[in-house]
């Protein structure tokens, strides 16, 4: 039970990185060509979140807390509101953070729990 009672710890964590990468990974800084630090930021962040989730509650039930927490709060953020404002734009950057961050939740959510 008391397993239980911390994996659900991880579902305003996933909110609270979903809401977080979706502003970062955007940042970048020009030298002669683009480099979007934010996006390598916002994947390595996301890794070790969900890692911590999963070794904080002793099970991977808590990857089933985090991503969908992360999901939902991607997903708000990536729907036009009232005001007309969207955070994650149909830009090329956003589609390959999406893409690769579902590959790597996954890959985390699975990856055997260290003692």
């Amino acid at each position: 039970m008391n397993k239980l009672i911390k994996s659900f710890f991880a579902l305003p964590i996933g909110l609270a990185v979903g809401f977080l990468a979706a502003f970062l990974h955007q940042a970048n800084f020009e030298i002669f060509i683009t480099l979007y630090w934010g996006f390598l930021f916002v994947l390595i962040f996301l890794v070790y979140s969900i890692r911590w989730s999963i070794r904080f509650a002793k099970t991977k039930l808590a990857a089933v807390f985090f991503v969908p927490g992360w999901f939902l709060s991607t997903y708000f953020l990536s729907t036009f509101t009232q005001a007309g404002d969207i955070v994650i734009a149909n830009e090329m950057i956003s589609k390959i953070y999406l893409g690769t961050a579902v590959i790597l939740l996954g890959i985390t959510a699975v990856w055997p729990i260290k003692n």
